[in-house]
């Protein structure tokens, strides 16, 4: 839950792997689960994403699930056990979760699986696998089927990036020294996000020294910040929010392929006392004063823009990496008792329908 704000950044770093890496997604899901240990219930969140002009939603594009377990992680040729944080997020359009095939305007299965030490919040392992069919009105259709794996775990920094349309293969990405460095701050940056939500230091500015770096079509591209406090009307009700806005830095290359964004967040003690789930209040009471939660999200459109809203939390057991359909096509408000996971796939299901 503490690493949910590095899991939306997307805490990224990379050099390469050995000369002859598997092609498929499904092993380093096996090696994740096979090294991941959990010791407590997963903190589960939904969110609706859509497509929004003129403070309209427009179109339903997809739900979304972050996942976040903490446990114990064992790297090859280790003897003790690292403490850790699994965050396991999903997006799906509304075919892709009813397992409908690939095609339409919008089909999106993609997620990202990401682990960082605890207390510290370093990055271990990042895994994104991508499976986009945009296939607009207006404009061009775009296909993507990709996965990038980034492992640090070792202690030297490793990278591959596998293209499952084309077939072709990279073990290249350029800054990655920024990167990897970005990994080992993500507590830094979290404090900095805190301190400045609590009121112990002033808002963040562009012109101020905070960068953080995102692979845009495999370069490291830094981006600046600015922060305000913000009254939204979000999960649970008000919120005196912090937002940031999130845009290329001034020393970005011109030309690379970027959009804006702003995210909305809270306290996640804030957020989960607005719920009647004891065990979710329990491991936010547990939780650093740094504990952050999106509340909303925009993605900058060149016409529009894509938003992403907190609909409901709850906990679970089992499997962290288990695959389970995304629960929040039904928003719920925190004064109804959170219902248990199953539930919540069956009202996915009928409101689907």
């Amino acid at each position: 839950m503490r690493a949910v704000i590095a899991a939306l950044i997307g805490i990224l770093s990379a050099r390469t792997f050995a000369e002859t890496q598997p092609v498929t997604p499904a092993h380093y899901l096996r090696e994740i689960s096979e090294r991941f240990s959990p010791v407590k219930p997963t903190v589960v969140m939904s969110y609706n994403v859509h497509y929004r002009f003129l403070s309209l939603n427009l179109l339903q594009v997809a739900d979304a699930l972050i996942e976040a377990t903490e446990g114990t992680w064992r790297s090859p040729g280790a003897t003790n056990d690292t403490p850790c944080c699994l965050i396991n997020v999903t997006l799906q359009s509304p075919s892709a979760a009813r397992g409908a095939p690939r095609g339409g305007r919008v089909y999106i299965n993609s997620r990202i699986v990401s682990v960082v030490t605890m207390p510290q919040l370093d990055t271990l392992y990042y895994l994104k696998m991508t499976d986009e069919l945009l296939n607009p009105i207006v404009g061009s259709r775009r296909d993507t089927r990709n996965f990038h794996v980034y492992d640090l775990s070792g202690g030297e920094l490793k990278f591959f990036a596998h293209n499952l349309l084309d077939g072709t293969s990279t073990t290249n990405l350029t800054g990655a020294t920024d990167m990897a460095a970005q990994g080992r701050e993500v507590s830094r940056v979290l404090t900095l996000l805190s301190d400045v939500y609590h009121e112990r230091r002033g808002p963040i500015s562009p012109d101020s020294d905070f960068r953080i770096f995102v692979n845009c079509d495999s370069k490291a591209i830094p981006f600046a910040a600015r922060s305000a406090r913000d009254n939204v009307n979000a999960f649970g009700g008000k919120y005196a929010a912090l937002r940031v806005d999130v845009m290329p830095a001034r020393e970005a290359p011109r030309g690379a392929r970027t959009r804006d964004f702003t995210v909305w967040t809270a306290s996640f003690l804030e957020v989960a006392g607005r719920t009647r789930d004891s065990a979710l209040q329990r491991i936010a009471a547990e939780t650093p004063a740094w504990g952050m939660t999106p509340l909303l999200a925009n993605y900058g459109m060149a016409i529009g823009h894509i938003r992403c809203a907190l609909v409901a939390m709850t906990t679970r057991r089992g499997d962290p990496l288990a695959a389970n359909q995304v629960i929040a096509a039904k928003a719920r408000t925190p004064a109804e008792p959170t219902p248990p996971l199953a539930q919540l796939s069956q009202d996915t299901e009928q409101a689907i329908r």
